[in-house]
């Protein structure tokens, strides 16, 4: 490709050589070098207008999509690539709420709602149980939450018909909230969010949690230390409160502490790590962010 390039002056063949680097770079765990090149591929594809190109599989412009967002790479080219091309991020890895999702949720130190882009603002009294449902939901872990399980606990006093014939009729103003008819799906009397088109925050914390701890654990000396130390950054933001802050009850409290101990352990394992790499000023940074962490979680009590 670089020879075709050169003969040919060819703008294409310089955008897919470089696109084709890049990827070999992060699939090598060159992070930082795979994202400069990544950098100069979409800057290029930006300026040529390029959105379907040859040699590419779907899922594969997926990943370099995602890692582009996850830095800050081309924003919205990139999230022009993603819909025009119907892209589908791998919803076994942690993916940036920059990803255009139909729906995104946010419970960490806030709750928020945004639909195709658009906050979702809560004013009418009608909308306070469909959305105390999704808090429940994501609670719960999001994924094949038993229905008989969420209706005693919005409605512990309703006999189990009533509770059943409630939750159905919540379920449907749920439905129209999000917009998106697959964003909530039944099946065997359990309720899931789906992850192609639902973005959690909880979820994208526990991933990048789960990530790095698989990059520290076995100390491989081929581990980049600069991508390592952004990933690091990354994660001390990605926590950006205590879950559903607001919300008093016992199924939010129980979340709340899991995730606040899971953080915190994650933090220390990181702090250890920079430690040995005689990191202080990451090391700092991670003791500093768990302070931070414990004091968020004492205003809230």
């Amino acid at each position: 490709m670089r020879s075709w390039s050169r003969v040919t002056h060819s703008q294409v063949a310089a955008f897919l050589r470089t696109l084709a680097t890049a990827q070999f770079a992060l699939a090598w765990g060159q992070k930082a070098r795979g994202l400069r090149l990544l950098r100069r591929a979409l800057a290029l594809g930006r300026a040529e207008g390029y959105i379907f190109f040859t040699f590419f599989k779907p899922d594969d412009v997926a990943r370099l999509c995602a890692a582009a967002l996850d830095a800050g790479i081309e924003v919205e080219y990139v999230q022009t690539l993603i819909r025009k091309r119907g892209l589908r991020p791998d919803p076994s890895v942690a993916i940036s709420d920059r990803w255009p999702w139909p729906v995104k949720i946010y419970t960490l130190g806030r709750f928020g709602l945004v639909v195709d882009g658009q906050p979702v603002t809560f004013g009418r009294k009608a909308q306070r149980k469909p959305l105390e449902l999704l808090k429940i939901l994501i609670a719960w872990g999001g994924r094949d939450v038993s229905q008989a399980q969420i209706a005693d606990a919005l409605w512990p006093d309703a006999d189990g018909d009533a509770a059943q014939k409630t939750l159905t009729i919540t379920l449907h103003r749920l439905r129209r909230l999000l917009s998106h008819e697959h964003a909530l799906s039944v099946r065997d009397g359990r309720l899931s969010l789906d992850p192609r088109y639902c973005w959690v925050d909880t979820w994208c914390l526990e991933r990048r949690i789960n990530q790095m701890l698989a990059r520290v654990r076995e100390e491989d000396e081929r581990v980049e230390l600069t991508g390592l130390a952004a990933a690091t950054g990354v994660l001390l933001r990605a926590y950006r409160g205590p879950f559903l802050s607001q919300d008093a009850e016992p199924w939010a409290l129980q979340t709340r502490d899991r995730l606040h101990g899971r953080y915190l352990k994650s933090l220390k394992k990181l702090r250890d790590y920079w430690e040995k790499q005689e990191n202080w000023e990451i090391a700092q940074a991670c003791y500093e962010r768990s302070m931070e962490v414990d004091i968020a979680l004492a205003r809230c009590a």
